[in-house]
């Protein structure tokens, strides 16, 4: 989507980029254990750290300036490191759960799991579509 407006004789355009995210079965299991024993999780998109190597890394505190929020998938918030979102429009991204693969300090693997990313080419799954503005 894009739109455009006009401001001292000058023409801006906004690009609205969709970036589309579902959770499976074993991922939703996860993030509702986490809620239910340690808080309101928040699962962010990464690239660096820890989970590089997954892309997801869950906390349990609001992520700060440096992501984007993609929106609300499932009940549960989920954010984009602002560097990233570029490189993720027009995808649809699906998370996963796995037995822990790694030592992180991502709030799931106290629970024997490691959320992960996919690319799904299946548009029909359970998807939120969010914009960011």
């Amino acid at each position: 989507m894009v739109d455009y407006f006009a401001a001292k004789d000058k023409l801006f355009l906004f690009a609205y980029y969709f970036v589309k995210v579902w959770f499976d079965d074993t991922a939703l299991k996860v993030l509702k254990t986490i809620r239910q024993k340690k808080g309101e999780p928040y699962v962010t998109i990464v690239e660096d750290g820890c989970c590089s190597f997954s892309g997801v890394f869950v906390r349990l505190d609001k992520p700060e300036d440096s992501f984007v929020r993609v929106g609300d998938v499932e009940g549960f918030q989920v954010y984009i490191r602002d560097s990233l979102y570029p490189l993720y429009t027009d995808q649809v991204l699906g998370i996963t759960a796995f037995e822990r693969v790694d030592d992180s300090f991502s709030a799931e693997t106290e629970f024997g799991y490691k959320l992960s990313i996919f690319y799904s080419p299946d548009e029909n799954q359970r998807e939120s579509d969010t914009a960011k503005r």
